[in-house]
């Protein structure tokens, strides 16, 4: 960690620090920027980590490249991919989502996989869950087995078919590429 270009408030004494790396109970985080993070709860204001694996992370006007933990709260930050059990977002972006629980206001996700998803003025790329529940669904593409709300989507179901048959030739192409290239030619 580079003192001379952060501010960073750790809440702990036990804090432990090697090279870009910062572990403790509670970190708190103000104009920082680090590599990786462990703690039971991180605090990020204006700043960003490549990795945060901790029980609570709190994130507001900061990005994070990967997050682990059992609770997150986005505000008008981003993450670029998270593994979560809960996630609030609120003006906030993430590009690959992964949660038991999201709730997500003004909010882009490009590629969501949850249990029960709650959307309020947000867009996603696909969305893949039990339930998705909004005021107004806009997805481009929505797997999902019960649907509570306006569902805008690019793909439906009359374009579904169109859309597999152009996947599958694509992968098809793909993996003949590849499999020419690699001189496997069985």
């Amino acid at each position: 960690m580079t003192e001379q270009n952060s501010t960073e408030y750790l809440d702990n004494e036990d804090i432990q620090q090697t090279g870009e790396e910062v572990q403790a109970e509670v970190v708190t985080l103000s104009g920082s920027n680090v590599q990786k993070v462990s703690a039971e709860q991180v605090n990020m204001e204006n700043s960003a980590a490549s990795e945060i694996n901790a029980t609570n992370v709190q994130i507001e006007n900061g990005v994070a490249v990967k997050v682990t933990a059992d609770s997150l709260s986005i505000s008008n930050g981003g993450v670029f991919m998270a593994q979560t059990s809960t996630v609030n977002i609120a003006q906030g972006g993430v590009a690959l989502l992964e949660a038991e629980t999201v709730v997500a206001d003004s909010s882009p996700v490009a590629i969501m996989y949850a249990n029960s998803v709650e959307m309020k003025e947000t867009k996603s790329g696909l969305t893949v869950a039990r339930q998705v529940n909004g005021d107004s669904i806009k997805t481009a593409v929505l797997l999902a087995g019960e649907v509570n709300g306006p569902v805008e989507t690019v793909i439906d179901q009359n374009n579904a078919m169109i859309f597999g048959a152009f996947a599958g030739l694509v992968v098809g192409l793909v993996l003949a590429i590849f499999k020419y290239f690699s001189g496997k030619n069985n």
